[in-house]
């Protein structure tokens, strides 16, 4: 009978030590996890690349299929697989079978990896190394822009960019290394911890530099006020310091960053083909032709579309729609586009929620990655390209495991 008043807590401990010990990291999460950073790695080394695509990242998925329940669990992963199942679908009705078939073979690596990444991501001790991978991507991405593309161009008439490698990358990749380096600043303890919470600081030269070269005009317009809502959330959101304070503040650090801009940053803007491209009027931009144009076709396929990879095809300058939703709308029909626009906006709707009801700022955090990520979409097309979809399903997961975890932990 003495035993009777400990049972429970018995159990709580038990569920305790099965939950911790599966937060182990195994040998097989270190096998795949190094597929992963393979894969990352060697994204621009066309044979490598190949090895990457047809070897590692489907052997990894079959071990994460293996080991976990990750469909079951990870609702943003069961609607991105209901996306391309819906692309499949159209591709039975497109204008050009050859792109949609090669679109397909793309949209699988997406999920493919996405799969890998969601599965790995479960364990909270596995995501820091996840989102490493991402900046190691960019570093790569910097590396091959190094030695391949910036002796051939001349800086302020040219972007840095070739076939293998599309200018606007380093902006979406910037712009996840930012998103990563911040939360691995929140969620990293020690040394490590400060190390990330200084390089954020960098991100915003690293930004600046990125939009020089490549002269992709979404940084300057997305970049720089994600850099100052991070910066808002981290130092002065949810302080107890005055408004006056926080004021003051904020004025130090807009007088900070015009001060830097004004005494190294103007003379290279000035000389940029950045400048010329962003005093281009919006209405005499291709894009905003593109962008009519698709939504004049997408109406006369509302329902199946063109066919996954079709829209540059149809599109009268052989360009594609440069926007994930126009090009969803083309290729896909209204299915396709409600079907991913429901992801995102559940994605944010979520984040909020959780942040109203826990008041922890890291899903603040997520909420505005989200918001910013509905507004990169606007640039270009995410859904059917490997790195960029799979960070979003890395930042979702992480999420849902870090709630879960919080519960546990409160409970």
């Amino acid at each position: 009978m003495l035993l009777h008043p400990n049972y429970e807590d018995r159990l709580i401990l038990l569920e305790l030590m099965i939950k911790q010990d599966k937060k182990r990291i195994r040998i097989l999460d270190i096998i795949v996890y190094c597929s992963i950073l393979f894969a990352a790695m060697v994204s621009l080394k066309d044979s490598l690349n190949a090895i990457a695509l047809y070897v590692a990242i489907p052997a990894s998925f079959i071990l994460c299929f293996l080991r976990f329940d990750t469909f079951s669990t990870n609702k943003y992963i069961r609607i991105l697989f209901s996306l391309y199942l819906w692309l499949c679908i159209c591709t039975i009705l497109a204008e050009f079978y050859t792109p949609a078939i090669a679109q397909l073979k793309r949209v699988l690596g997406c999920f493919l990896l996405s799969y890998v990444i969601a599965s790995q991501a479960k364990n909270s001790r596995i995501i820091p190394l996840l989102y490493l991978v991402y900046i190691i991507l960019l570093l790569f991405a910097w590396k091959y822009a190094n030695e391949n593309i910036l002796n051939e161009i001349t800086i302020g008439d040219e972007r840095m960019n070739d076939d293998k490698l599309n200018a606007n990358h380093f902006a979406y990749y910037t712009f996840y290394v930012t998103i990563a380096i911040y939360i691995l600043g929140d969620i990293l303890k020690g040394k490590i911890r400060k190390i990330c919470r200084i390089l954020f600081w960098a991100t915003i030269i690293l930004a600046f530099y990125t939009a020089i070269l490549t002269a992709s005009r979404q940084i300057l317009i997305l970049q720089i006020p994600l850099f100052v809502t991070l910066l808002y959330v981290r130092y002065i959101y949810g302080t107890n310091k005055n408004i006056i304070f926080k004021f003051l503040s904020i004025a130090i650090c807009g007088i900070g960053i015009l001060l830097l801009y004004n005494t190294y940053g103007a003379e290279m803007y000035d000389d940029s083909l950045l400048k010329q491209r962003s005093e281009t009027s919006a209405n005499d931009d291709i894009r905003a032709e593109i962008a009519k144009e698709s939504i004049e076709i997408a109406l006369e396929r509302p329902v199946f579309g063109y066919g996954p990879g079709n829209a540059m095809y149809q599109i009268s300058s052989g360009h594609f729609t440069h926007n994930t939703f126009l090009e969803l709308l083309v290729n896909s029909g209204i299915v396709g586009f409600i079907i991913f626009s429901y992801m995102l906006l559940y994605f944010v709707r979520t984040q909020y929620i959780r942040w109203r009801q826990t008041k922890n700022q890291l899903f603040l955090v997520f909420m505005i990655f989200g918001i910013f990520w509905i507004a990169d979409q606007m640039f270009y097309v995410f859904y059917s390209d490997i790195w960029l979809i799979s960070f979003f399903i890395l930042v979702a997961t992480h999420s849902d495991v870090y709630y879960k975890d919080r519960l546990l932990y409160e409970n």
